[in-house]
């Protein structure tokens, strides 16, 4: 390729000299065009003024302009930086590794805090740099992640100065059928006047992704109380709804398990994307990589999957199968574990042979070789007690969902992985917080919606008019509900649907708390008071109850959202932590952003599993897959 900076400032390579330029005895190899190469007078005379604008020039006692204009620039500068520069809360909060300092410039703070999306939460160390967040890093002392995160959590930054987010509260102009026909906006007095108007009305509804943040679930049941026993529904759009109602069905209890991968020496993995997007992505990659050391006892994972992922790219075998596949790939392992090495009893029982004998040859049907299939199944009847099957994800929310998360659990107590590798005990507890007789919450509010019993819905956190899979089923029922608001901070899919949008903000403006992990406490610190006219999920919910008639008590004493927090931490964190001085737990907290109080908990050894969990029909023929 010809290089084009040799070709413009050596213009007679050939002749093997530097040109000279034609109006200077000196010789010259670079020029700032054509008129410095010519050398004319004009050039010359503009060349000798280039900062003729300039503060500083030499002339400057002359007219006295320059010296105006150096002043009007600095006293600009002084009020940008003592007026825009450093927006820090109101609050003290402690950085993560000195003691609290004024912010000096050009040095950068550390702050602990957390960060949370639907499932996937961790601690996280917050930079700030004159008092604005630049960088967000994994907590090294949170035992979920380890100082891991990922690109979801990082990107988390980029969210904060998108230009593209709410200044504030809006209200949308919504026909019959709840189409937005104009956004205008509005004010928070308006807002909660209106709002307060319609609870009145009685018929409040709630709907929200997970919560792990112990003082939000108390918030919420204050509120709750407040209006007239307004109902709290959850919903997850990645599907952990289905591991839940497989570990009821299964084992008696609703729970999302914690996978122990660092324990486990034959890991298969069916569909769920462990490294990618399943579940807790950052503390399985570190687990994995535990576990996957080089040496005689590094895990082997296997992955049969319909799309390719992390977990399948870093697999040592991976299998191409279709969605409608994943049943019959567990199926399959259970036949040639539980029937043909275990000869378990549950396996062997008359009401699971009469569909577990069609599934002896699946190997043909998936496009495998048979003897690679009886391997893997044998290597993980070697490896039981430290093995670990693990299905879910975006790719199994098929009809089968559930039945596959049962088939999944029987095949891990058939191996005796439950209890060891798979952890019940310190799951996902804010998984099974909803009502153990509706385990498919989204279908129960928009009956509740349909049927005319919510008056009022209130949306935190989840969009299902986009994720939902009948989200025009979704829309149809909202329309017959009077009030609907969001609290999103972008007029999403769902938002454009609402009566008032009012954002909520994001974690690094806010004060909460999580519990990612039963027994461990992390603290959700600000590093920066609201970039736009903003407040928070949990602010909206306080402040709507303070102002209801029969009011808490409880609220008028505390006076805000923050000390709200702490109340919880002083009612709740500090009994488990055995702390003598509140004081001391709470900077502590805030300085290493977790309280962890379940050190040395055990996985909770197997349960008993239901014999008549799995109810899977016999497949007709082995074709047509």
């Amino acid at each position: 390729m010809e290089n084009h900076t040799d070709h413009h400032t050596h213009m007679h390579a050939d002749q093997h000299h530097a040109p000279v330029s034609p109006s200077s005895d000196t010789p010259s190899e670079f020029w700032l065009g054509l008129e410095d190469y010519e050398g004319s007078a004009e050039f010359k005379k503009l060349a000798e003024n280039e900062f003729l604008t300039s503060p500083l020039k030499s002339e400057d006692g002359k007219d006295g302009v320059a010296r105006r204009d150096f002043l009007k620039l600095m006293g600009a500068s002084l009020a940008l930086a003592t007026t825009s520069c450093v927006r820090r809360p109101a609050q003290k909060i402690i950085p993560y590794a000195q003691a609290p300092k004024e912010i000096t410039p050009g040095e950068a703070n550390f702050y602990a805090s957390s960060w949370f999306d639907g499932i996937e939460g961790y601690g996280v160390v917050v930079k700030t740099l004159e008092g604005r967040p630049i960088k967000m890093e994994g907590n090294p002392l949170h035992p979920v992640n380890k100082g891991g995160l990922t690109a979801r959590a990082h990107a988390e930054i980029l969210a904060l100065y998108d230009p593209d987010r709410l200044k504030g509260p809006v209200r949308n102009l919504v026909n019959k059928t709840r189409t937005n026909k104009e956004t205008i906006k509005t004010t928070w007095a308006v807002a909660d006047e209106k709002v307060l108007a319609q609870f009145a009305k009685g018929g409040v509804a709630i709907l929200t992704g997970y919560i792990s943040s112990p003082s939000t679930r108390a918030m919420i049941d204050d509120f709750s109380s407040t209006f007239g026993g307004a109902r709290h529904y959850h919903w997850d759009p990645m599907g952990l709804d289905a591991v839940a109602e497989g570990s009821r069905r299964s084992y008696g209890r609703a729970v999302v398990p914690r996978y122990r991968l660092n324990q486990a020496k034959m890991v298969v993995s069916v569909d769920a994307d462990m490294i990618g997007t399943y579940i807790s992505p950052a503390e399985f990659g570190k687990m994995i990589s535990e576990g996957r050391r080089p040496g005689a006892n590094m895990m082997r994972m296997v992955a049969f999957e319909s799309n390719v992922s992390l977990t399948g790219l870093n697999a040592d075998d991976r299998i191409r199968i279709k969605p409608s596949q994943q049943l019959d790939v567990v199926l399959g392992l259970i036949y040639e574990v539980g029937v043909n090495l275990a000869k378990h009893p549950v396996a062997l029982s008359a009401r699971h042979r009469t569909f577990l004998d069609g599934y002896k040859d699946i190997a043909l049907a998936l496009g495998m070789e048979p003897a690679l299939f009886k391997k893997i199944a044998a290597q993980l009847w070697e490896n039981r007690g430290q093995s670990l099957v693990i299905a879910g994800g975006l790719p199994t929310l098929t009809n089968e969902a559930v039945d596959l998360q049962v088939a999944v659990n029987m095949l891990n107590s058939i191996l005796d992985n439950d209890g060891a590798t798979v952890d019940h005990a310190n799951g996902y507890d804010f998984i099974s917080s909803s009502d153990p007789n509706q385990p498919n919450e989204m279908a129960s509010l928009m009956k509740d919606m349909s049927d005319g019993k919510v008056q009022t819905l209130i949306i935190h956190g989840v969009n299902p008019v986009y994720a939902f899979g009948d989200s025009a089923a979704f829309a149809a029922a909202a329309a017959k509900v009077a009030m609907v608001i969001s609290t999103a901070n972008w007029n999403d899919e769902t938002a454009s649907l609402a009566d008032f949008v009012l954002p909520s903000g994001l974690s690094m403006e806010a004060w909460g708390d999580h519990e990612f992990k039963p027994g461990v406490y992390s603290i959700q610190q600000p590093t920066i008071t609201p970039l736009h006219d903003s407040r928070s999920f949990e602010e909206s919910l306080f402040a709507w109850a303070s102002a209801a008639p029969k009011a808490p008590t409880k609220l008028a004493s505390l006076g805000s959202w923050y000390e709200y927090v702490r109340n919880t931490w002083r009612t709740q964190v500090m009994p488990k932590a055995g702390a003598n001085s509140f004081d001391d737990l709470w900077l502590e907290a805030l300085h290493s952003g977790i309280v962890d109080t379940a050190k040395g908990r055990g996985a909770g050894g197997a349960r008993a599993l239901a014999s008549d969990a799995l109810n899977v029909q016999p497949r007709a023929k082995q074709s047509g897959y």
